[in-house]
């Protein structure tokens, strides 16, 4: 499931809207008449995150992120590992590293 919707309905939520099930097969949503102003600090963006850590592994740089999920990040993780693996294996010219 996308993070950025179960972050969004939680937001609303937040507001006073009636947001159940984000993150799941099925959301159902609740008219509600009016939505108040809240404070809310949004989630990181993991896409973002996603391309600093290709670039950083492109150009053979390290990096240091902040701010970020990385539960919401491992999968680009995971390849980004498996990439560099491969590489030492097969002893390229470079190295990719985070």
């Amino acid at each position: 499931m996308e993070p950025e919707i179960e972050d969004l309905a939680n937001f609303l939520n937040k507001m006073g809207a009636k947001i159940e099930g984000a993150g799941t097969n099925q959301i159902k949503i609740i008219g509600v008449n009016r939505l108040k102003d809240v404070g809310y600090k949004v989630m990181p963006d993991r896409i973002e995150t996603g391309t600093y850590l290709c670039m950083a592994a492109v150009t053979n740089s390290k990096i240091q992120l902040t701010n970020t999920n990385y539960e919401h990040i491992t999968p680009i993780i995971e390849k980004l590992t498996e990439m560099r693996s491969k590489n030492r294996k097969r002893k390229k010219l470079y190295k990719n590293r985070c």
